[in-house]
């Protein structure tokens, strides 16, 4: 048995990064990222503060508020199986226009399938119906003669 154990790449032997695109991808990531967030935390927090020292601040009213950001948040959430539901009812509509021609393609099919047993049973028990029919008749000229 060998124990040795296959070279494990490391952070040291990958090839050292590029400074330059180090710097321009930290610069794109707080341009692009970093920046925006920021900004809208710093817009939210002004305007929270702007309405809670106006008079609209009372405790109704912000109540009011977040019952409506409540429902819109469970409004949208109940798009999502809404439209599910919407899909699937447009899809079983259409199935619905493209299934009698096959419905009834299958219904003669299991038709044939029910005639076809039928004689083959029919077949298979005419002899022992024959033997059975000849003994009872047998059986009936017998006892009337007794």
């Amino acid at each position: 048995m060998n124990d040795s154990k296959p070279p494990n790449k490391s952070a040291s032997s990958l090839p050292p990064s590029n400074p330059v695109t180090r710097r321009a991808h930290r610069r794109q990531v707080l341009r692009q990222i970093a920046a925006p967030f920021v900004l809208v935390i710093l817009l939210l927090a002004g305007a929270i503060y702007i309405l809670s020292q106006s008079e609209l601040a009372s405790v109704e009213r912000w109540a009011e508020i977040s019952s409506m950001l409540l429902i819109a948040v469970f409004v949208l959430v109940l798009l999502i199986p809404l439209a599910l539901v919407g899909a699937l009812i447009f899809i079983t509509a259409r199935l619905i226009q493209q299934l009698p021609p096959y419905a009834r393609q299958t219904q003669l099919a299991i038709e044939r399938v029910k005639s076809q047993v039928r004689s083959g049973a029919d077949i298979s028990v005419q002899p022992m119906m024959q033997i059975q029919s000849f003994l009872a008749m047998l059986d009936m000229l017998i006892g009337r003669r007794k």
